[in-house]
């Protein structure tokens, strides 16, 4: 896994570990938590270098 992989699923896993806005990021569906995932994981390479 790339480091801005790795930097995206702790910036969900943190997102997802606080009241309320798991049970909002759990009713987007998959595909629209994919392409977030996917922007933000641009905005991380384009910041890091990694991509």
């Amino acid at each position: 896994m790339a480091k801005a992989d790795r930097i995206v699923a702790a910036i969900i896993a943190d997102l997802t570990d606080r009241r309320g806005l798991s049970q909002q990021w759990d009713e987007i569906d998959e595909a629209t938590q994919g392409e977030i995932a996917a922007v933000w994981r641009g905005i991380v390479e384009a910041e890091i270098g990694d991509g």
